[in-house]
């Protein structure tokens, strides 16, 4: 997620486990989650390798994300506290007062979408969501935002936010189309 692997590169179990200092039976078990969310690739006698982007893949997760996290918004309308709510706020105010640190927009924004699955009070929901989320996050990672990017997200949380405070599920879900559509749109490679 750091970047300091490159995409193809393989990895080979003794040495993660010597240079992080565990066992090796942590590193296999992170392997098998990673590889699960599509991180990493494991390749019948070749091992392990850092996944590569596939535009085309990223896309397809986007359309699917879009779907599932209007679904939660749509959710977290009619379930969300108000001091979620007002979480909402404050991760957004922060993303917005965050830029040019990459990092941490990128990490707010994560925040954000990881809470609002929550607020849908789907768990299976929330999985799937935060599944999808880290399939794309080494993307996103390698994809920094510019500043005009940032401000058209903060924008489209803004949207979210006002339609969940009017406990508006039809707004909510609405919102949230719209402000993931965006971030298909904005991306590189994308038609």
């Amino acid at each position: 997620m750091t970047g300091q692997l490159k995409a193809n590169q393989h990895l080979v179990e003794a040495d993660l486990s010597e240079r992080l200092g565990v066992s090796r039976t942590p590193v296999r078990e992170a392997f098998r989650e990673l590889v699960q969310h599509g991180l990493l690739v494991s390749e019948p006698f070749k091992g392990v390798r850092v996944a590569d982007i596939d535009m085309n893949e990223i896309m397809q997760i986007y359309e699917v994300r879009a779907n599932l996290e209007s679904h939660a918004a749509a959710l977290a309308a009619e379930r969300a506290t108000f001091a979620e709510l007002e979480h909402l706020v404050r991760l957004n105010d922060l993303m917005r007062k965050a830029y040019p640190s990459n990092t941490r927009c990128s990490s707010l924004n994560n925040e954000f979408h990881q809470l609002l699955g929550q607020m849908s009070r789907n768990k299976v929901l929330a999985e799937m969501i935060s599944t999808l989320r880290a399939r794309v996050g080494a993307f996103r990672d390698v994809f920094h935002y510019h500043p005009s990017l940032v401000a058209e997200s903060v924008r489209g949380h803004d949207e979210i936010i006002a339609a969940l405070k009017e406990r508006s599920p039809d707004k909510s879900r609405d919102a949230m189309h719209r402000h993931i559509i965006r971030g298909i749109r904005q991306t590189p490679g994308s038609a």
